[in-house]
């Protein structure tokens, strides 16, 4: 104990005395540390912490196969009821849907997004609220008068954490309701990530338990004490098995097989399961990418290590002369790193929380509202404490082990000055691993870039670039649905009226953009036989006249939607060129029609085909899609679509003013341009290309200063060397060949492996790279000619100081 405190002390002490060295190996660990801690506590706050309610080990989530196929579907409100009544292993089950609705406090409306809910919701999680009494009562319970829970923080942000806004009535959609209460400061809805405002409670009254096929609610479990989830699980099979006898058609899927139940832990809550997987990936990327970082810090700080425990070999045959043992030296050198790595990790928290807070305030164009609640709390700092160990032993082992067993070797056996020439290799190897592992972040960073670039220039089928976008919801003011047509159509034709404005039309969905009115729709072809177990479901949207040019959507066939397509008229619908392939393939698709609502019709004649377009992603193929004209499928939430001879961006006010001048009174819920709300599909490229990217130039710069520092030490321990060749004749090239040789071969071999390496990283990170080749030639060719160039200047400056030694000086120190 006593010896461990002398080191410490000893170490503290070395170290102040040099500070320069200090600083830079402090401040390049802190990088290293900072950057893994924040990207860690991302993948604990969306991965790993659970929800903040009572128990969580004991909540579970509850799914029914969807009736495509797919295991992870919404359930039914009936259905939970009888999951409820079947299954004694759970001690309670609520549901849960987010839902964007209109709320009216006071006398103007407003679009929130919140929780629709049973009664037992809060039961089953086991909350309590900030303020009033949160609702209870049973799944089924009718009883429950319609009440609304309002979010900690819409309560701080609407309110100002007023209390006597319990009870005050409000409007939600066109019914009255309630403030009964507020939500738990640290809870705002069971997805990880959204920022809801309310919880509206809906009892499941008859009305609903007849829905037995309207699944759109999620639902939540909980175990009895000593009850398992496999049981749970079993007990649900036969409830499943019963559902389907009883109810034949709701409960059988496309294929003619069972629907399945399936019951997941509560991480399936946070985090839908078909998107953790991308998720866990694209986090793991970002973790193994920081990862190299503090790898590249590490072999920098090495290197630094090494060189400076060559300059020490007079205070280490001190101490060998005083009865030091090899083991003891070393443990003094680890203690020196572990001071170094310590010092680190508190620069690094701090970098951590900066990082984290920037992440915070992001916000991406999606159509939810996002808050990203990431906080550095035990788990984050267990895994830094665990990290700094790590890292310690990662930069200090290697350069104590080899400088002591050199030191040792010199002092005892020769008692001289150790061969210095020994610590190239070390250095070297460490140099080159830093170059690779930079090379390699940059030719990633590079394919994210070139695939970016791809997605944004591909064709998408519709032309973004000069369309407004502006969503407004007429059901809001209670409009009926033939005023709200006619508001729709009004507010058209005075914004094709304006200046620089070329057309303009009504759409429901935004394509590329997430958007939360889009999905998919049961269809039947004429003259279609569908193969057992096809899925005959495929994406629409309801448009209005003008929409196709609008967007640039070529017609290929037929006409368009006209102001004749209303309600009262044959209906008709337009499909694209992907759905006329498909279902009527050597056909003429005008001679057919399509139903939407069974095999018994009713049937809308086909009036027109226009070219593919991309709905969901930039990296799928073109799928097939059914056009409706807005007027006969009235949709109250839509969005105005704007094309403008200019900046988009410069006519909304006037959007703004044509809106308000038919009715003053209607809140716009959003306007932006259509590149903005479409750059969501890019999000993952944009997001990994710029960390990647950041990431790398910093791994670069390190790698750099490690290279540089090699060569700078190389030449002042040969300076003499150097100067007598000069005074003997030698020719500045000589100089220059002897200077670069081996410090080349590290950097080539540097090049050569951080190639290597990313070609192999670019095939596993196919999925993540849309439109770009992983072997692409730019990308590649581009971060090796960075690298390359970086490295020739950071070699070229200890040449410069090699070529600048007196011959005179050399010759009279010999």
């Amino acid at each position: 104990m006593l010896s461990s405190l002398q080191d410490l002390r000893f170490g503290a002490r070395l170290l102040l005395r040099a500070p320069g060295f200090t600083l830079v190996a402090v401040a390049s660990l802190a990088l290293g540390i900072g950057a893994n801690t924040a990207i860690f506590g991302a993948i604990n706050g969306i991965l790993l912490k659970p929800l903040p309610v009572a128990a969580p080990d004991r909540l579970v989530a509850i799914f029914t196969s969807d009736f495509s196929g797919p295991t992870y579907g919404g359930s039914s409100s009936a259905d939970a009821v009888d999951f409820a009544a079947g299954a004694p292993a759970l001690s309670g089950v609520a549901t849960a849907a987010i839902a964007p609705i209109s709320v009216t406090i006071g006398r103007q409306p407003e679009r929130v997004f919140a929780e629709r809910i049973s009664p037992d919701y809060f039961d089953v999680l086991g909350l309590r609220g900030a303020a009033g009494r949160l609702p209870s009562g049973g799944l089924a319970d009718g009883t429950i008068a319609p009440a609304v829970v309002i979010t900690h923080r819409f309560w701080q942000r609407r309110f100002g954490g007023d209390p006597s806004v319990i009870g005050r009535a409000i409007r939600v959609g066109r019914e009255a309701s309630t403030i009964v209460a507020v939500g738990p400061q640290d809870y705002a809805g069971l997805t990880r990530g959204l920022d809801l405002d309310l919880f509206v409670v809906e009892p499941v009254g008859p009305s609903r338990l007849a829905e037995r096929g309207n699944r759109g609610v999620a639902v939540i479990g909980r175990l009895v004490a000593g009850a398992t989830l496999p049981q749970a699980q079993a007990q649900l099979n036969a409830v499943a098995r019963r559902l389907h006898e009883a109810y034949p058609r709701e409960w059988t899927d496309v294929r003619g097989a069972p629907r399945r139940v399936t019951v997941e832990t509560e991480m399936a809550l946070r985090l839908p399961p078909d998107a953790a997987g991308p998720v866990a990936g694209f986090l793991l990327m970002l973790l193994l990418t920081v990862g190299l970082v503090l790898l590249v810090a590490c072999a920098n700080v090495a290197g630094l290590l090494v060189a400076r425990a060559a300059d020490r070999w007079q205070e280490v045959a001190v101490r060998l002369s005083l009865g030091a043992s090899r083991a003891r030296l070393v443990r003094q050198l680890l203690v020196e790193a572990s001071l170094l790595a310590a010092l680190a990790a508190a620069a690094g928290l701090a970098v951590a929380q900066w990082m984290l807070a920037a992440l915070e305030r992001v916000q991406p164009p999606l159509p939810l509202p996002v808050r990203l609640d990431f906080a550095i709390d035990g788990t984050v700092l267990a895994a830094t404490l665990v990290l700094t160990a790590a890292t310690a032993l990662a930069f200090g082992l290697a350069p104590a082990l080899q400088a002591t067993r050199d030191l040792h070797r010199a002092a005892s056996q020769r008692g001289g000055r150790p061969d210095r020439a020994r610590r190239l290799p070390l250095r070297g190897l460490l140099v080159t691993g830093q170059v690779a592992a930079s090379v390699m972040l940059l030719v990633l960073s590079g394919l994210f870039v070139r695939s970016l670039q791809g997605s944004t220039q591909g064709d998408v089928g519709f032309d973004g670039r000069h369309v407004l976008i502006a969503a407004i919801d007429p059901s809001m003011l209670d409009y009926p649905p033939e005023r709200g047509a006619q508001l729709y159509a009004d507010v058209t034709a005075r914004l094709r009226a304006l200046p620089g404005v070329e057309a303009a039309g009504v759409a429901t969905v935004v394509p590329l953009s997430l958007d939360f009115e889009g999905g998919r729709r049961h269809m039947r072809p004429s003259g279609y036989q569908p193969q057992r177990g096809e899925d005959m479901e495929v994406h629409f949207n309801t448009v209005s006249p003008g929409y196709f040019q609008t967007l640039g959507i070529r017609l290929l066939r037929g006409r368009d939607f006209t102001a004749a397509d209303r309600p009262g008229t044959e209906p008709v619908i337009v499909v694209n060129e992907a759905y006329a392939a498909r279902y009527w393939p050597g056909r003429d698709p005008l001679a057919e029609r399509v139903s939407v609502r069974g095999d018994d019709g009713p049937w809308l004649r086909v009036v027109g085909v226009v070219a593919n377009t991309l709905y969901n992603s930039r990296g799928e193929a073109p799928p097939p899609m059914m056009l409706l004209p807005f007027a006969q499928n009235y949709h109250a939430a839509a969005k105005l679509h704007v094309r403008t001879t200019g900046d988009p961006a410069a006519i909304a006010p006037a959007a703004r003013e044509v809106i308000r001048s038919v009715d003053a009174a209607l809140p716009i819920l959003a306007i932006g341009t259509m590149t903005e709300r479409t750059s969501v599909s890019l999000l993952p490229q944009q997001i990994a290309g710029s960390l990647i990217g950041t990431f790398g130039a910093v791994a670069l710069l390190l790698s750099l200063l490690g290279l540089y520092g090699m060569l700078a030490r190389m030449v002042a321990q040969r300076g003499r060397e150097i100067g007598i060749r000069l005074a003997l004749g030698a020719a500045p090239s000589g100089i220059v060949r002897l200077v670069l040789r081996q410090s080349s071969r590290f950097t080539v071999a540097g090049l050569v492996a951080g190639l290597a390496l990313a070609a192999g990283m670019g095939q596993l990170l196919t999925g993540f790279l849309p439109g770009v080749s992983p072997l692409d030639p730019t990308a590649f060719v581009g971060a090796a000619a960075v690298a390359a160039v970086a490295a020739f200047v950071a070699m070229w400056l200890p040449v410069r100081r090699a070529l600048a030694v007196d011959p005179a000086s050399a010759l009279r120190s010999e």
